[in-house]
This record gives C-alpha cells, sequence and structure tokens, in this order.
C-alpha cells in the first residue's frame, strides 16, 4: 500500500513539470538533472546523528551502495553538506568544478558549504525499503548555515541495486551563496558539477544524480498497436507514462509498467505526442524522468512473399496496414550483399514485379509518410518459382473424356489450372479445372462426342499464377465408343458401376 500512496504522490507531484537544467554523463555514465519532482519522505523516527560543526559520522548504509562502479556498506555524514564514501575533510572550504583531485574526494555533496548543524538542526538517518531495492534515507532539517538565519532542509535517499542518488530540497534559504553541489569518484578524476558557488536550488526542488533510468524513448509501430519504447538502463522496477499531447500543457498518467513498454492506444500513426516516462525503484526509488516528442511511423507492410515467374521476373506481394502512408519502397538484397532501394512505388499499392532478379534475391518493403519511414515488413527471399508446365499432351479417352498429361517445372506451387476451349477458336479459354501441386495428369469429362478442344495448364500460388504451358488439342471419341464407356452423359467407365445387385459391365 505504501508503494502505491507514494507513487500516486509523485505522479501528483509530477504533473506540469517541465524538463530544467541537466548533466554528464561523465565518464562513468552518472548524470544529474533538476527535473526531478519534489517529494519527502518523513523521517521523524529515524536515527539521530550528532553533529559538532565542522564534523563528521560514520553510518551504516544497510546495503551495498554502488558508488563509481565500488561497493560500499557505509559512508561518513559530514557536517557541511556532504557524504563521504572514502575520505573525509571537515572543512567548511569546498572546491569546483568538479571532479578536482584536491582532498575530499570520493562523496555526494548535497550542499556543500559552511553549515552549523549545533545551531539548532538535525541529523538523521532511517533505512527502508527490501531487497533488491533498499533505501538509505539522510535528512538535514533546519540545519544553519554560518553566519546566517538561514537553514537548510535536505533529504537524500540512496537506491540499491540501481545507483540512484536523489536530493530533496524542502528549504535552501538564501545564505549558501557559495555552494558547491555535484558528486566525483574517489581519485577526483570523475564527476559532475551541479552548481558551483553559487545560490544553488530554490526551495521545494528535487536533484537526481546516478544512473540514468531510462534513455532512447521511441515510438513503436507494429502489429499489436502503437506504443511507447524506452531502454531500462538502471535495472528500474517500474515505470510510469505521462502523456502531453502536443496542443495541451497539461500531463496525464497514461499507465504504469514493469516492461520497457506501454501501449497508446489513443496514438495515431503519422501523428506526434510528447511522453515523460520515470523510472522506480522500490518504496522512494526515483530517477529523473526523460520526456520527448515521438512520431508514430507507418504499419509496416504484412505478409511479404517473393514468387519467381520463370528466371527473369520476380513478384512481390504484402498487405498494406497503413492508414497514413504516401508511398512504398522496395528493397533488394543479393546474396549477402546490402539491400538497395529498387523501387519507389505510390501509396495503397500492395505488389511489384521485379525484372531484373538475381538467382537469390531477398526483398523487404516499408511504407513511408513525408520524411518518415516504418518499420520493414519480413525480409522474403524467392519462395516459389512458377515455369511453364512441359510436355503437355491431350488425347480422347472416351467419348465425353480427354486425358491431359504434363510435366510439372516449378517449385512450390499451391496447384495447377487447366484451362479449355473449344477447338474452332470461337470462344476464349475458361478453367476447366484446378489440381493440387504436383500434379502431372487430369481426366476431362462432361465434352461433347466427336468434338476437338485445346488445352493449356499453368502452375499458381496463393497470389500469382505462372506462365501457361504449350496449348495442345485433342478430340473426343465417337458417342458410345470408349474404354468401358457406358455411353452415359458421365462416360463413366462400366466397370466402376459394378453394384451388389449383380450388374453386368455394357448392359
Amino acid at each position: 500500500m505504501r508503494r502505491f500512496i507514494f507513487l500516486a504522490a509523485f505522479l501528483m507531484l509530477a504533473s506540469g513539470l517541465a524538463s530544467g537544467a541537466s548533466g554528464g554523463p561523465d565518464n562513468y555514465g552518472y548524470v544529474w538533472s533538476d527535473a526531478l519532482p519534489f517529494a519527502w519522505v518523513d523521517t521523524a523516527g529515524g536515527f539521530p546523528i550528532s553533529l559538532g560543526d565542522d564534523s563528521a559520522v560514520s553510518v551504516a548504509l544497510g546495503f551495498d551502495f554502488d558508488f563509481y562502479g565500488q561497493p560500499y556498506d557505509a559512508a561518513w555524514v559530514v557536517s557541511n553538506g556532504y557524504l563521504a564514501f572514502t575520505e573525509i575533510s571537515t572543512t567548511y572550504v569546498n572546491q569546483c568544478a568538479l571532479p578536482d583531485p584536491l582532498s575530499p574526494n570520493g562523496a555526494l555533496y548535497f550542499y556543500w558549504d559552511d553549515l552549523i548543524p549545533p545551531g539548532g538542526g538535525t541529523a538523521r538517518y532511517q533505512y527502508a525499503g527490501a531487497e533488491p531495492y533498499r533505501h538509505f534515507i539522510l535528512t538535514f532539517e533546519n540545519v544553519q548555515f554560518f553566519g546566517s538565519l538561514d537553514v537548510l532542509t535536505a533529504q537524500i535517499i540512496l537506491t540499491e541495486s540501481v545507483g540512484w542518488m536523489q536530493i530533496a530540497y524542502e528549504e535552501s534559504g538564501e545564505g549558501g551563496l557559495d555552494a558547491v553541489i555535484g558528486l566525483e569518484n574517489s581519485t577526483g578524476t570523475d564527476g559532475l558539477t551541479a552548481f558551483c558557488d553559487e545560490a544553488a536550488v530554490e526551495d521545494e526542488t528535487g536533484l537526481f544524480f546516478g544512473l540514468p533510468g531510462v534513455s532512447d524513448l521511441r515510438a513503436e509501430t507494429d502489429e499489436a498497436g502503437l506504443a511507447v519504447v524506452w531502454d531500462d538502463l538502471a535495472g528500474a522496477e517500474e515505470f510510469s507514462v505521462e502523456l502531453r499531447p502536443m496542443e495541451a500543457s497539461d500531463w496525464t498518467l497514461l499507465g504504469v509498467t514493469n516492461e520497457p513498454r506501454l501501449p497508446d492506444p489513443a496514438a495515431q500513426e503519422c501523428a506526434a505526442r510528447r511522453y515523460r516516462v520515470s523510472a522506480f525503484a522500490g518504496e522512494f526509488g526515483r530517477a529523473a524522468p526523460v520526456e520527448k516528442s515521438l512520431t508514430f511511423f507507418p504499419l509496416a507492410p504484412g505478409g511479404l512473399t517473393a514468387v519467381g515467374i520463370g528466371d527473369a521476373r520476380v513478384e512481390l506481394f504484402w498487405r498494406d496496414r497503413s492508414g497514413c502512408e504516401d508511398g512504398y519502397v522496395v528493397e533488394r538484397r543479393d546474396g549477402d550483399g546490402p539491400f538497395a532501394r529498387i523501387a519507389t512505388l505510390s501509396e495503397g499499392t500492395e505488389t511489384f514485379a521485379d525484372d531484373d532478379p538475381s538467382g537469390d534475391a531477398t526483398y523487404r518493403v516499408k511504407a513511408t509518410s513525408g520524411v518518415l519511414a516504418g518499420a520493414y515488413s519480413n525480409e522474403a527471399a524467392i519462395g516459389a518459382r512458377l515455369f511453364a508446365p512441359d510436355h503437355l499432351a491431350a488425347e480422347g479417352y472416351s467419348d465425353t473424356k480427354i486425358s491431359l498429361t504434363w510435366e510439372d517445372t516449378s517449385d512450390g506451387e499451391d496447384g495447377f489450372a487447366v484451362e479449355r476451349r473449344a477447338a474452332d477458336g470461337g470462344a476464349d479459354f475458361e478453367t476447366a479445372a484446378t489440381v493440387g501441386p504436383d500434379s502431372e495428369t487430369h481426366l476431362d469429362f462432361d465434352l461433347d462426342p466427336n468434338t476437338s478442344y485445346e488445352y493449356r495448364v499453368r502452375a499458381f500460388t496463393l497470389e500469382t499464377s505462372g506462365p501457361f504451358s504449350e496449348t495442345v488439342s485433342a478430340q473426343t471419341l465417337e458417342e458410345g465408343t470408349g474404354p468401358g464407356d457406358t455411353g452415359d452423359d458421365n462416360g463413366d467407365r462400366a466397370d466402376d458401376d459394378d453394384d451388389d445387385d449383380g450388374g453386368c459391365c455394357g448392359c
């Protein structure tokens, strides 16, 4: 329940926040950002730390915290506003810009200035959360600046596993005119400076230091719909995605997910929307949000197939699934070479014929809309190859039937179409029958006796047909003749009509 309440509160605080200053990455990959929404954890029941002026106290973190690639299970809380992992210097004198090889090093400087905890303020820490996202929370409350009545109230949260460092400033006063905020590694050779000798932050400000939670926000368009996608850089537990349409100013919650992807049912192809993604870990851990305007590209063509028509032509077929494309690009790869554009087609196109193919070509197609280019279709090598059947022969079989034979020269066909017309040439060819793949014979029936017919055959797939065979002709026999012919309408052989009643052949 606490986890849900904190996330809801964070999202409410985040609403309307615009990205501000940021920096990095440093050589290790750390970044900083002031776009983190201000959020405060109640630590009234935490462990008090007795800090004098220019002093330091070692405290256990409760887990191994990774800082510049090294695990630390304890840190020094320094009265002058920093958390040291490797060495301390109790002097209030700071240096910037960071990194700086002068001591101290290996620290998170959350407000490095001349602070006076004995002046009436308090410092305390506590633990929260469960593995693998435990938290160490340090709070400075009403700690005075030297020579000023202004106070600092700030809170630092370290989160296990993800390496995030959050700083919330409830009150920063005006005394910190030469404050340094940043971090550096143990040798002072790598680090980041957020603020250098200046009045650093305003009240109710949040800062983030650490490895980014997410990166590379992008729009994804596929058969499952339109979605926002990103890379999880730190191993976050959960993500929230907020939406701000281009014409609006307020952020609204699109959804919460534990995957680096969230569908947007209201998004449209070729239209832009602005998104903000925040990463969470445990009860209180959160990284600075990342926002970006994304335009969804056209949906990829579906079901691309390539059918060879003889040796000199390849026909491509796909499904137009986009609702906003203005054209298509067809690309071909020969062998192991790169893909190269071979055609640009108009919108709504679903076929293309390559009249200059290679024997080992592979194809892909994408939709375009202005400068937008959609994802590619599946890659399709030449599947079926359709050639004209060889050695077609026709012979009268009976007074109502003609027998056909041919040689199957195709590969991968879905069947063969047999076409017929009267031999006098007065009619067009019509499909007399279709037979299955690898067929090489057909017995044509229901014909007129003593009549000549012409035939041609071609292989087909579900998408297209190959070239016709040569045309041949044959004539049915005289009426009442043929092998075992009964003379009935179908010209069935008598031995097929034997029955259990002692029927005789030809009677």
